[in-house]
């Protein structure tokens, strides 16, 4: 058994940002350690009866050390992602191999501390599998229902509760953190699919410039990946666009 994935994806640096920090991974491609907007989306249509994945990273850090641990994490993964075995065991060593080569890189470069989210979906025969650490978030729309399928690994809860609210949330879990300072847990997940599915992975860059029923809205409007992911990168530059955007969408047929 398998689907159909008709696939989209596009990373823009925003309207405020001078680099862009994030990076991802798409059938095979990722972007350079020094890279700033994509002129046009990367697209493709592949077969879930092959084990396919797309990805994204964020990341966060003085200086270039954000763009560095973002793409030290596409690169690892792009190395690792045809071999990683579809199974909680597997997903997580995979994940621990990525976090370690991000440590590895922010030590060859004498960066300090550096980080990374990670989103990765695997599509393989009916299911969707997630893997995700930190906040870059990834959604299904079935019909028209956005839901989201990854967990938000912050502290906003504890900001909450202690009541500071102005300020900023921090990642509680992310690539880049040394396994002696703190145990990398990240969220895996299982979603079977249905033909009409949308799976989209971004950047907080879009989410913290477009609302979630906007989010819906562009989705439910039955365009290609390719016009969701410029119509979803447009929306954002018009509100604002005051962070990195990167989106991927991937329509289930």
């Amino acid at each position: 058994m398998g689907f159909q994935i008709e696939a989209a994806c596009i990373s823009h640096m925003g309207r405020i940002r001078g680099n862009n920090e994030d990076n991802f991974y798409f059938n095979g491609q990722s972007l350079m350690a020094e890279h700033e907007s994509m002129p046009e989306p990367v697209t493709g249509v592949f077969s879930s009866s092959e084990k396919i994945a797309v990805a994204v990273f964020d990341g966060m850090g003085g200086e270039n050390a954000g763009e560095t641990a973002s793409y030290a994490a596409a690169e690892a993964f792009r190395k690792i992602c045809r071999q990683t075995k579809i199974s909680k065991t597997g997903l997580l060593q995979m994940m621990r191999t990525l976090n370690a080569q991000v440590c590895k890189k922010a030590e060859e470069e004498k960066l300090g501390q550096i980080g990374t989210t990670a989103t990765i979906l695997y599509f393989y025969a009916d299911y969707a599998y997630i893997a995700n650490v930190g906040d870059s978030p990834a959604y299904i729309l079935r019909n028209g229902r956005l839901k989201q399928i990854s967990e938000k690994h912050t502290n906003e809860e504890l900001l909450r509760l202690s009541g500071l609210k102005n300020r900023t949330p921090a990642l509680t879990q992310f690539l880049g953190i040394a396994e002696e300072e703190l145990y990398l847990e990240p969220y895996l997940a299982g979603v079977e699919l249905e033909a009409g599915d949308i799976c989209l992975l971004c950047s907080d860059g879009l989410t913290d410039m477009v609302t979630k029923e906007n989010i819906q809205a562009i989705l439910s409007n039955h365009m290609s990946s390719r016009h969701m992911v410029t119509t979803l990168l447009e929306t954002a530059l018009q509100h604002g666009g005051r962070d990195n955007i990167t989106i991927i969408c991937c329509r289930v047929c």
